[in-house]
């Protein structure tokens, strides 16, 4: 079990394609759920043709999800039935909603049922979701290779690890700028991973097209199945700070 955190310092660098293939290739046994907590507001309703409620506005709002996993709102996308707690696409109303999860801790409590993967988006100071970055087991930074994606990161590292994050991890796109091992040793953080390109996966994650037989085969699959299994065993694995780990192409 436990609550995994998915954000970026600034721009798009794709934290919701990441967090929901990393999802949707989690053992289906341990009935794993992906959270959208983008105070921004949430996407993946309108890339799945779907509607927000029931979702994450209606569980904060259900005095009987204490102690529950949350099942009850949750939708299945069309990538093998994933089960998905959805946002408002409203900023305004996708704030409240990620305040009061944290208020409430309806997540935290989630987690000690089964995995909770959250896409927290861009990640800023006065953001709602560091409340749910504090209390996440892990939390993975995405970020371009380029000096100006990486300043953004090294920013919003410092400002988890000031309120409270307690494992770190970033999560790189690598497109021929710094090298992962000299971004690992000068922000001293622990690499999870390479995020490829791949049109025809972020298609299927982004409700562009359907996920066929063959899907776990592509290459953002197959990164989300490593996140998956390098997510799951971080309670016995504490992240070396300064460690790369690749990504399976």
């Amino acid at each position: 079990m436990g609550l995994f955190l998915f954000c970026s310092g600034k721009g798009a660098p794709g934290v919701t394609t990441v967090a929901t293939a990393t999802a949707a290739r989690w053992d289906r046994t341990a009935e794993p759920l992906l959270v959208e907590c983008d105070p921004a507001g949430g996407d993946l309703a309108a890339r799945f043709q779907l509607v927000p409620a029931p979702g994450l506005a209606s569980a904060v709002a259900d005095t009987s999800t204490v102690g529950v996993s949350l099942g009850w709102h949750s939708q299945p996308l069309p990538i093998d039935a994933l089960p998905a707690l959805l946002a408002p696409a409203s900023d305004a109303a996708a704030s409240v909603a990620v305040q009061a999860a944290v208020d409430t801790g309806i997540l935290t409590r989630a987690a000690g049922y089964r995995p909770v993967i959250v896409d927290a988006g861009r990640l800023q100071f006065a953001s709602p979701a560091l409340g749910l970055a504090k209390a996440a087991d892990v939390v993975v930074v995405m970020s371009g290779d380029r000096i100006d994606d990486l300043a953004h990161a090294a920013a919003t590292i410092d400002l988890l690890r000031q309120n409270g994050a307690a494992d770190v991890r970033l999560l790189l796109r690598l497109r021929g700028g710094i090298p992962a091992r000299r971004i690992a040793a000068e922000l001293h953080i622990a690499v999870v991973g390479d995020v490829p390109s791949d049109a025809t996966g972020a298609q299927i994650l982004s409700g562009r097209a359907a996920p066929g037989r063959a899907w776990t085969r592509l290459p953002l699959a197959r990164v989300g199945r490593t996140l998956a299994l390098v997510l799951a065993a971080a309670r016995d694995h504490p992240a070396d700070p300064v460690g790369v780990l690749e990504a399976t192409r």
